[in-house]
């Protein structure tokens, strides 16, 4: 392992074992908080599509914004990893009561939905995108398998927002030539904009 992927790796440690010691209390009102300003931003107002993940436990909660998105009728979409390592679509969903545990033990939807095919050029899509940490210039620290970065690479017309705590926010971020940056972060405290082309 080199220099970059064992950096990577010791913050990865790092931050879920903070992550996992946030309290009940305190996650659900900072979840609150993380989905009033991403409804306010704008970002998911504006957009055709959602795409989202189901959270695990640990994660930052956007289950409220899963939901708000379908009441209000918009198009959501959560991810469906494949078979092989790195496969990953996005498959709309009407309804969170579908999910079922995938191979990694995230909800996701079932294999009888087909996956979304790859949008048209000029879609407003935004993909609420999950990660450990990120920097405020856009740098994404992942969990390691490089889904995301894989969709991004051959969807450069999207935008990407990445979801954190505060706290989940640094500078120390590493980056290798394969990882792709978000347009967006949202925090409970704040909507950040990288600088990565992107709309609003």
């Amino acid at each position: 392992m080199g220099i970059l992927e064992t950096g990577k790796a010791e913050l990865r440690s790092a931050m879920r074992a903070m992550l996992l010691r946030v309290g009940r209390e305190q996650r659900t009102e900072w979840d609150a908080q993380i989905c009033e300003r991403a409804m306010e931003s704008g970002l998911l107002r504006d957009a055709e599509w959602v795409y989202a993940y189901a959270p695990l436990g640990w994660e930052p909660g956007i289950w409220n914004i899963l939901e708000q998105v379908l009441d209000e009728g918009g198009k959501l979409a959560l991810p469906r990893t494949g078979p092989k390592d790195g496969e990953m679509s996005f498959v709309q969903v009407s309804s969170l009561a579908e999910l079922k545990k995938g191979r990694f033990g995230i909800l996701e939807p079932g294999t009888e939905a087909e996956p979304l095919p790859a949008p048209v050029p000029g879609a407003r899509i935004t993909v609420l995108t999950p990660g450990l940490a990120f920097a405020p210039d856009g740098r994404r620290l992942g969990k390691g398998g490089g889904y995301y970065d894989r969709f991004f690479a051959v969807r450069p017309g999207v935008t990407s927002v990445g979801i954190a705590y505060e706290w989940q926010i640094r500078d120390d971020v590493l980056e290798g030539e394969q990882d792709m940056r978000v347009a967006w972060i949202v925090t409970p405290d704040r909507v950040i904009q990288t600088g990565l082309q992107s709309r609003p």
